[in-house]
């Protein structure tokens, strides 16, 4: 069937943006053309576009904010790419407040969840006479630049454009196409009108609606590293109404200043008004000092500009003619036309409206489920994609195309050629807005994105920006309600009849009974309804199995992978999307990366290095998760990753049990026999792969990498991979300790504890430079001030910090699995006095900018989640994340190895499997046949090593010491290249996390202050969000390195007399800030009531 012919007429940021989208979105089914009678790189009076200033800012009147909210993570997207001429920059937006006049009253912007960096910040020095400020990230548009930009992309990909002067719509539907576009003579079978204010002029034009709102800009050769918009609510008496405040850099340099949106005005006059460029420089001077701090005061004004809006009274105009069905509209977006560009049909309403102009040209009509049928799919894109934005609501996929449903995704078959991460916006319905804001997660938070993975395959996929981080849900199926507590819960007691000494329904706080089924279940049915709709992928931290604190009901092996395997199948079930039943579960779309706990084994905390019985078996029970590929890895050690968005993310799944102190099969992770140091070589090699393909990394495990809990020498490893691959690793989610709290993980400390241990061993020359980054002697990049609170009283390594928190580093003889027993004998020992040990010992010493670098990258984070158990309340979380901005071993064998001597076939090894060795690769699988061959290497050294130790041939000292140099130790990272950027940790970018909210169930209020339980409907409800009023903060490292500073000031440091908060005022904030903390690290529980919260 010959292809519907489509004609955009204007040339703006609106008509270049239709005629893109709807050639990539419906390039199949019709052609695009555009006519225009100006173009990018002219100057005409009407031509308004080019005269932009255009950076986002939006207001809380703003009627269309889902566009905007669209354009706003388009722009992000486009910030990536040079040629576009998008630059991001903090944009700080407040009230100019003349002295003596009364600040108006401060509305938090609409878009303070949906953006990048938002502050509150009340005033800043910077800005005199500037109130109720906040600031967050924005991006500037070159607008000249942008729009060659934008037609060079058009011609790109082949669609025509001519410039010709219409004198009527009419004249567009008749006027032959250029010459590119169908058939030659061929006319447009529909036209989408997108000519601004020139439409006023049209023969059959004319809108008296449609008006014109002068406005008026200076280039200026001063710069700032920032962009301001402030308002003027109170006027001088010579300016004109709409006045106001703004400056926003350049990419290309230069800046643009400007304020003013001039309705009264009484002819197209384009002269240049020098009382108004008078006000404006004033303006500039006294309110934005540092723009002139190096001229001497003057504003450089380089060029003027003047143009001409067009605003629609009453909003935007998109939707069908009513006298003629072939036009659509698309005009009247006032100043906001780059501002919405890429959003304007993120409503239903519009959808509908454009889907009327649609249904002559590409044919039947849709059913129910309009996604079965290639003609349904064109036409739901075509009702989204004749305005300037133009997203879609669902995923979706261009017709005439052979594609295959795989696992969620729309995988095209074969592999083709498209781009790698094409990123659409994708708009909520309203009833999915509705529940999304129910649970207080950010509606229209979702992106489509084309991705072609490691292995070639390009997919589309909707992509929520969202994961659920569970933990340790400990379902016991002996317990019972109404159960003595003091029985685990698992009997009843006839002279145990009170309500506070039995067990409830969902389970009890601080009992130490395990979790009730009903608890279990209603969680998961919970997640179900709730949540597995609006998420991409779960991390699942382990500990699904009752604790083995029952003497009368010992656990069993057989039990324990009995209820493995029933806990794996309720969660592919509660993850299941409808229609997905004949899916394999590996390829449905929700992603689940489970971890092992240290309960879900036997005996509890014990787990052997293999391949063993336990491996072997757990493998069986998570078949469905691991990626066939990694069988005989995951085999050794019960280890592996998953592409959660593939070619985009992976996450982790480690085995902590070979790093936990309580498990008696390992010691440390240096030596070469520990399963501890095998844990270190895959994840090295790993990581280094995850680098290569350009793979970013959550790490993922269930005993948190903490003081608390593992060895000294694994602290200091995992801490320098994390500081090493800061460039990839965005940090990592942990569970077992049920508190849910975080701790800093140093890289200076860490690095100096390898170098003392290597040192020792005569591994490596004092004399040599170590190659790691001391932030603690670096030269001061920052004024002293950054850092006043830093102190010089810390510890040198982590030995030395383990000590501080009280733990015998040298006693390796304790009983492990004696180590927290406490914990199962009702309410934990401690806890409180555990948190301030962390706050006075860690969060104390935390450094600013002078010593912890400027975006804190001398530090990662260990992400601590509270469980599902009611050792507190039961707890969960959903992280959002940045999706906006989605743009691919050779060892040889050693020779003659029958001839040589032990020490000779060591020293071959050695050097055939270097540390810095290339491998060559294609897909995962041949990676991880590599990586096996790599392992076996491994093992045959720590063999041969063991056979040198009683063997007559002894090796030379050059030959040791050369087995233990960094050189030659894989389990040791090499320095991150200077050249490699800071990742999503550190910088706002792709797959940054931008916020968490936090869910609990008060298990006080549902057993104590509810009549009828059974009445209740089960539910977890809001603990808090990282950005509600007592934490209002992002999640980047410099975030939480700030917020443990402020902690670490609510009590004084260990071993210094006390410090002074500041006045009483500062005091009681303090203390209350340190209160909220605790009571949320114990899920509101009220634990740290208890005479036990305090003590060893």
């Amino acid at each position: 069937m010959a292809k519907k012919q489509v004609l955009v007429v204007g040339a703006g940021v609106v008509g270049l943006t239709t005629a893109l989208e709807l050639h990539d979105r419906l390039g199949d089914s019709v052609d695009v053309s555009l006519v225009a009678k100006d173009l990018p790189g002219d100057s005409a009076v009407f031509y308004t576009s080019p005269k932009a200033g255009a950076h986002w800012v939006s207001t809380n009147a703003k009627e269309h904010k889902d566009w905007a909210l669209a354009t706003y993570r388009k722009l992000r997207q486009l910030a990536a790419v040079p040629q576009a001429f998008v630059q991001a920059y903090p944009l700080y937006y407040g009230d100019i407040v003349p002295a003596g006049h009364t600040p108006p009253r401060f509305d938090e912007p609409w878009y303070k969840d949906a953006v990048d960096g938002y502050r509150y910040l009340g005033t800043d020095p910077r800005f005199p006479d500037v109130q109720n400020l906040f600031v967050f990230t924005s991006y500037t548009i070159s607008t000249t630049l942008y729009l060659v930009y934008l037609l060079s992309e058009l011609r790109r990909r082949g669609v025509a454009v001519r410039r010709q002067t219409l004198s009527s719509l009419e004249e567009a539907l008749r006027t032959p196409l250029p010459s590119a576009a169908g058939s030659a003579g061929a006319t447009a079978d529909l036209v989408v009108n997108c000519t601004g204010l020139q439409y006023n002029f049209l023969a059959d034009g004319g809108d008296p609606q449609l008006i014109p709102v002068r406005g008026h800009v200076l280039l200026v050769e001063n710069n700032l590293p920032y962009q301001v918009t402030f308002e003027q609510p109170y006027l001088p008496a010579d300016a004109k109404p709409g006045e106001f405040l703004m400056l926003f850099p350049r990419p290309e340099g230069g800046a643009i200043l400007g304020g003013i949106y001039d309705r009264n005005f009484l002819e197209y006059d384009t002269a240049v008004d020098p009382a108004y460029v008078a006000r404006l420089v004033a303006k500039a001077q006294r309110h934005l000092p540092d723009l002139v701090a190096s001229t001497a005061g003057a504003v450089k004004i380089a060029r003027h500009v003047v143009g001409f809006r067009p605003e629609r009274q009453g909003g935007a105009r998109i939707g069908q003619d009513p006298a003629e069905p072939r036009i659509v509209h698309n005009y009247g977006n006032g100043n906001s036309g780059f501002i919405e560009s890429w959003g304007c049909a993120a409503n239903t309403q519009t959808q509908e409206r454009l889907a009327r102009g649609l249904r002559g040209l590409v044919g039947p009509q849709c059913t129910r489920r309009p996604m079965q049928n290639v003609a349904c799919k064109t036409l739901a894109l075509g009702a989204l994609l004749l305005v300037a934005a133009l997203y879609t609501l669902h995923a979706v996929v261009p017709g005439n195309q052979e594609y295959e449903a795989y696992g969620g995704w729309w995988r095209r078959s074969p592999p083709g050629t498209q781009a790698r991460g094409s990123v659409r916006a994708i708009a909520d319905t309203d009833d999915t807005a509705r529940l999304l804001r129910s649970m207080h997660l950010t509606p229209n938070h979702s992106v489509e994105i084309l991705a072609t993975d490691a292995n070639g395959f390009t997919s589309a996929r909707v992509v929520h920006g969202r994961f659920l981080h569970i933990t340790d849900m400990h379902p016991d199926e002996l317990n019972v309600i109404g159960a003595a507590i003091r029985k685990q819960c698992h009997k009843k007691m006839k002279n145990v009849v009170s309500n506070m000494d039995v067990s409830h329904k969902y389970g009890d706080p601080m009992s130490g009974c395990d979790s009730p089924l009903d608890l279990y279940s209603s969680t998961l049915e919970w997640l179900r309804t709730n949540v597995k709709d609006h998420i991409d992928f779960v991390i699942w931290t382990g500990d699904n199995i009752r604790h083995d604190n029952d003497r009368a009901h010992p656990r069993t092996e057989a039990e324990i992978f009995d209820m493995n395997e029933r806990v794996v199948a309720d969660f592919i079930d509660t993850f299941m999307d409808d229609g997905e039943e004949e899916e394999t579960v590996f390829d449905r779309r929700v992603k689940i990366v489970p971890s092992l706990g240290n309960n879900d084994v036997y005996p509890h905390n014990l787990f052997a290095p293999g391949p063993t019985l336990q491996t072997r078996e757990l493998y069986k029970i998570w078949r469905d998760f691991i990626p066939t590929e990694q069988m005989h890895t995951f085999d050794r050690g019960a280890y592996f990753l998953r592409e959660v968005i593939p070619g985009k993310l992976v996450v982790l799944s480690i085995n902590t049990l070979y790093w936990f102190q309580s498990n008696p099969l390992n010691d440390n992770c240096d030596s070469r026999k520990q399963p501890g140091y095998k844990l270190f070589l895959w994840l090295g090699a790993t990581l280094k792969e995850c680098r290569r393909r350009g793979l970013k990394v959550w790490l993922s495990g269930h005993v948190p990498p903490i003081p608390k809990n593992i060895h000294h020498s694994c602290y200091a490893k995992i801490s320098v991979w994390m500081h090493e691959y800061r460039d990839l690793i965005i940090g990592g989610v942990w569970g077992h300790m049920n508190i849910d709290h975080w701790v800093p993980m140093d890289s200076v400390k860490a690095w100096k504890s390898i170098k003392k241990r290597l040192l020792a061993a005569g591994a490596w020359d004092e004399s040599n430079h170590f190659p790691f980054i001391d932030y603690d002697q670096m030269e001061e990049l920052v004024g002293a001030m950054d850092d006043e609170s830093d102190t010089d009283d810390d510890f040198e390594t982590v030995e030395d910090l383990y000590r501080s928190l009280g733990y015998d580093i040298d006693d390796e003889s304790s009983d492990p699995l004696h180590t927290f027993s406490d914990r199962y004998m009702g309410a934990p020992n401690g806890k409180v006095t555990y948190l301030e040990n962390l706050r006075d010992s860690m969060y104390a010493k935390l450094k600013g900018k002078k010593k912890g670098g400027d975006f804190s990258e001398r530090y990662s984070i260990a992400h601590i989640s509270s469980s599902v158990i009611p050792t507190y309340n039961p707890g969960l979380r959903i992280w959002e994340y940045n999706i906006t901005e989605f743009n691919s071993l050779d060892n040889s064998e050693s020779e003659a190895q029958g001839s040589q001597t032990l020490a000779g076939k060591l020293s071959s090894y050695l050097n055939t499997s270097a540390k810095n060795t290339t491998f060559h690769y294609g897909d995962w699988s041949y990676f991880f046949q590599q990586l096996e061959n790599l392992l076996d290497d491994e093992e045959q050294i720590e063999k041969l090593i063991t056979e040198l130790e009683s063997s007559p041939d002894k090796m030379n000292s050059s030959e040791y010491l050369q087995m233990k140099a960094p050189s030659k130790d894989k389990t040791i990272p090499n320095i991150m290249p200077a050249s490699l950027p800071l990742g999503p940790a550190y910088i706002p970018q792709a797959l940054s996390p931008e916020r968490y909210v936090q869910y609990y169930v008060d298990l006080n209020e549902v057993n104590y202050q509810k009549k009828d339980i059974d009445s209740w409907k089960f539910n977890y409800k809001l603990h808090y969000s990282t950005d509600d009023k007592f934490e209002s903060r992002g999640l980047l490292v410099k975030d939480w390195v700030n917020f443990g500073r402020k902690l670490a000031k609510t009590a004084p440091v260990k071993g210094k007399e006390t410090e002074k908060l500041g006045d009483s005022e500062t005091q009681l904030k303090g203390e209350k800030l340190w209160k909220n903390y605790v009571d949320r690290a114990f899920i509101s529980s009220g634990y740290q009531e208890l005479p036990d919260a305090v003590g060893k």
